[in-house]
């Protein structure tokens, strides 16, 4: 999660990061613990704060990347997270 705090800016660097995280939440999915990790990132990163804030990124690439995230691995229920 250090990447997101590093390299805001850097929409090339947060792809990059958003891709080994949806990596890495495929993993976790494939070994029966989803909940494991959801639940480690919520506690050391604010995860779903985090990802809901670069929503807003300028870049349509980053968005895309947190969309997938989304729509893979959790429901949004009506009215946000």
């Amino acid at each position: 999660m250090v990447i997101f705090i590093k390299a805001e800016n850097d929409g090339k660097c947060l792809e990059g990061g958003l891709f080994a995280l949806f990596e890495l939440l495929k993993v976790g999915e494939k070994m029966g613990l989803p909940n494991q990790v959801y639940m480690y990132l919520e506690a050391e990163a604010g995860f779903f704060d985090r990802l809901e804030t670069l929503q807003s990124h300028p870049s349509t690439e980053v968005y895309k990347r947190i969309i997938q995230i989304f729509d893979n691995f959790f429901t949004v229920a009506e009215g946000g997270l």
